[in-house]
């Protein structure tokens, strides 16, 4: 009698070989421009290694890998600088805002100063 576990792993081992050969087709079926090492994003955008993988892990920067290699769609980098370009924006505009309110509140209290006669120019 067969054992069925041993048929099943035969399976399991033949399906996994498959699933392999059609990751293979799809990568070869992508333009090779369109896909970047580690290297390339370095390259490409002239952040360290570090970061990237930084972002790679926090799951901001997509990543693919495949033969033990790390692979990027060109896609996904521009869509990642894009969002941190507009996060750093957003970072700036609420600095620049705060700094005028401070100017602002400055501005307020040294005419509040004045009309009071406790505060010479």
């Amino acid at each position: 009698m067969d054992n069925p576990f041993e048929k099943l792993d035969q399976q399991l081992d033949s399906l996994s070989e498959k699933v392999d050969a059609l990751k293979v087709q799809v990568i070869d079926k992508i333009p090779r421009k369109d896909i970047l090492t580690i290297e390339g994003v370095e390259d490409y955008t002239g952040l360290k290694q570090t970061t990237i993988l930084k972002h790679k892990r926090t799951g901001k920067l997509r990543s693919y890998k495949q033969g033990g290699r790390l692979y990027f769609r060109l896609e996904d980098v521009i869509d990642w600088l894009t969002e941190n370009i507009t996060e750093r924006l957003s970072r700036e505009e609420y600095k620049r805002r705060k700094e005028n309110a401070k100017e602002g509140y400055r501005k307020e209290i040294h005419e509040n100063l004045k009309k009071l006669g406790s505060y010479d120019t």
